[in-house]
């Protein structure tokens, strides 16, 4: 097979490029119209795209795999586990994967079909329908795959913690974070190429588009902000737990020193207080710079999309 003797970084930019091509070939063939910023934004995609989502299934499980130790007491449980959640994620195995990106993919030509195919020759037209496909495949997944990354970051942090007594953060936990924040920036530009294809294209900012593209620009900062509620979630909890440890802890010195006049036990007692009061004065995380501007970047182009769009749709209601 041809993907398994060249890398993918290098296979699917050469497919993007084929496609590109063809296209090209087919359009001055038959002397249509052009759009050429589109038409190269489109190809990118095809090529990027897929690495886009092979880095994703890669590093979700290697981040997985630095997770396991803190939240997993079975090994072979996990490997169960994330071979099932990977395969769910990024594959087609699962017939929910294949009913929303269909039904994505199908609403997508639908509102094109509905919008009227812009060349002249029918042929032009029908290989453009089929030279969209692709790129609109890609499109539909992440109408599927952001969700159900959102569903399984519940399920991590939903897991009991085990990590080393007044440690109340890990290095894998950031990585966690890191992880989501590296999407959703990704994502937002791959959702700002699309918004500069169609803007450039034979359909502008009719109100159709204008739907889609306000569906699809909520994803980054939905997909950060519920990441990261969630890993801060995880730091509460790992922080509950160590408080309880510290409390019964207390506790149990407190009974001895009442039951005995042992000056060890009073000196103990004490320095158990003071452990109880930093791990309760200390805080699960603080936003970061990059957690920061990861929330600004995904919200203002989420809210611009939508500044845009009523923007839209009231010059055109003045117009009339």
């Amino acid at each position: 097979m041809l993907t398994k003797r060249v890398p993918y970084w290098a296979y699917w930019p050469g497919i993007g490029a084929l496609d590109l091509v063809v296209w090209w070939a087919v359009v001055i063939t038959y002397r249509d119209k052009r759009w050429y910023w589109t038409e190269l934004v489109f190809a990118s995609g095809i090529g990027l795209v897929p690495i886009y989502y092979i880095w994703m299934s890669r590093r979700f499980q290697e981040v997985m795999q630095s997770l396991s130790p803190l939240l997993w007491n079975d090994s072979r449980d996990f490997d169960e586990w994330l071979r099932d959640r990977t395969l769910i994620i990024f594959t087609f195995r699962t017939w929910t994967a294949k009913i929303i990106t269909l039904l994505f993919s199908i609403g997508v030509l639908l509102t094109i079909i509905y919008l009227g195919v812009p060349f002249n020759s029918k042929t032009v037209d029908f290989v453009f329908l089929m030279v969209f496909i692709p790129p609109l495949l890609a499109v539909g997944q992440s109408a599927y795959l952001i969700p159900t990354l959102m569903i399984v970051i519940g399920e991590v942090v939903r897991r009991k913690p085990h990590l080393p007594f007044f440690r109340l953060s890990n290095s894998a936990i950031d990585d966690l974070r890191d992880y989501f924040s590296s999407i959703a920036i990704i994502y937002t530009f791959f959702y700002i190429l699309l918004v500069i294809a169609l803007v450039r294209g034979p359909y502008g900012f009719s109100l159709p588009m204008q739907i889609w593209l306000t569906f699809l620009g909520f994803y980054p900062v939905s997909l950060f902000t519920f990441s990261f509620f969630h890993v801060q979630a995880l730091l509460q909890r790992i922080r509950q737990s160590q408080i309880d440890v510290a409390n019964m802890e207390v506790q149990r010195t407190f009974d001895r020193v009442l039951n005995s006049e042992n000056n060890e036990d009073v000196e103990r007692l004490q320095k158990l207080i003071d452990i109880q009061e930093k791990i309760s004065s200390a805080k699960e995380g603080s936003i970061d710079i990059r957690s920061t501007i990861t929330f600004l970047i995904t919200l203002t182009t989420a809210i611009t999309q939508v500044i845009i769009s009523i923007w839209q749709v009231l010059h055109q209601n003045s117009g009339h």
